[in-house]
């Protein structure tokens, strides 16, 4: 009995720069030729296709199944693997799970032996089974056909001779809004780098300059000062007063700091003096006198006739009375005129006088 003849036209994996939006698969191209050497040309061919691992184990990764009408085919299909209806045998796996080798075991496989695992390691092929039924028979096409990487595949090993170590790759952190947030601040971030910011201050030795006013909530900790224009902690001392050099030793309670010229520093000193005493004298000048004794009393001098008062001359304070001659405008100027015999007093407020 003759067999039916396949010739196999091409078999390629379809992603391509598609792959990111449309679902890939692989191209699997034939002719099928009649015992008869007719080609076949069944109106509907139904096409199973399933795709095996590379081990002994022999374990079913996916499969489906396709029909064609290949009335007038002249006996060629074209199969896209990844494009039919699942069967009830199909593990579930994505079309780009089922083809990539990037270590990650797929479960839940039916195999040889017990099986139920397939891990999948660098360069390992996938195998192709395909069987179809024309409305007579069904026919396994010859042996299962190999499926090796290509520059285009739909799992890559790498990206112009770039390993998936080499790229920064998504998480739930490491997104693309995240990215672009964080470098939307690409020159705050430069000058922090590079220690130029003036809104942080970087942690280490070496002057900084700060510009604007700064709130702290909390202490500052701070070395102790080596120069004068450091800043002093609370607790920190030395052995200066307003930077001149001081020697304190020896200072105890009720005693004082002096500078001593002498010695170009600050030292301690006693106050000299005893305890409590009282005044004894007072001296006084005119026209206050003192009245001496154990309690001396101040007061002004006594006139020496009633009605005299204390009249400053210009050169000393003399006991005298009071004449019309002294009483004096805002001018200066005698307030009351010489008057005669039965002459009477008038006031002149513009003069600011007796007329």
């Amino acid at each position: 009995m003759k067999n039916y003849q396949v010739a196999f036209l091409a078999m390629m994996i379809l992603a391509q720069t598609t792959w990111a939006y449309v679902p890939g698969g692989v191209n699997f191209q034939g002719r099928i030729i009649k015992p008869t050497g007719e080609p076949l040309e069944a109106s509907s061919v139904v096409f199973t296709l399933k795709v095996m691992d590379p081990t002994v184990n022999d374990c079913l990764l996916y499969e489906e199944t396709q029909t064609l009408n290949m009335s007038n085919s002249d006996g060629v299909f074209n199969l896209v693997v990844g494009q039919g209806s699942r069967t009830s045998n199909d593990p579930g796996k994505s079309v780009s799970a089922v083809f990539s080798n990037s270590s990650t075991p797929l479960t839940g496989l039916t195999c040889l032996g017990g099986v139920t695992a397939y891990t999948p390691s660098a360069g390992d092929i996938r195998k192709i089974r395909a069987v179809f039924n024309d409305g007579t028979q069904t026919v396994t096409l010859g042996s299962d056909f190999e499926v090796r990487s290509v520059p285009y595949a739909m799992y890559a090993q790498s990206l112009q001779g770039k390993t998936p170590s080499n790229f920064v790759q998504t998480s739930a952190n490491i997104t693309q809004s995240n990215v672009e947030s964080v470098f939307s601040h690409f020159t705050e971030l430069m000058d922090i780098v590079t220690g130029s910011s003036n809104l942080y201050m970087r942690s280490g030795s070496g002057a900084q300059s700060l510009s604007g006013t700064y709130t702290f909530s909390g202490g500052i900790s701070a070395p102790d000062p080596t120069v004068g224009s450091n800043v002093a902690t609370k607790s920190y001392s030395d052995s200066k007063i307003a930077g001149r050099d001081a020697d304190l030793t020896g200072l105890a309670d009720g005693m004082v700091i002096k500078w001593n010229g002498a010695q170009s520093k600050f030292i301690v000193a006693t106050v000299s003096g005893g305890g409590g005493g009282s005044v004894t004298a007072v001296t006084a000048a005119s026209p206050l006198v003192s009245s001496g004794g154990a309690s001396p009393e101040i007061s002004l001098e006594s006139g020496t006739a009633t009605s005299q008062v204390l009249y400053w001359n210009g050169a000393a304070w003399t006991k005298q009375y009071l004449k019309t001659s002294d009483l004096k405008n805002t001018l200066g100027q005698a307030q009351l005129p010489s008057c005669t015999n039965k002459q009477t007093l008038s006031w002149n407020s513009g003069t600011d006088k007796y007329d």
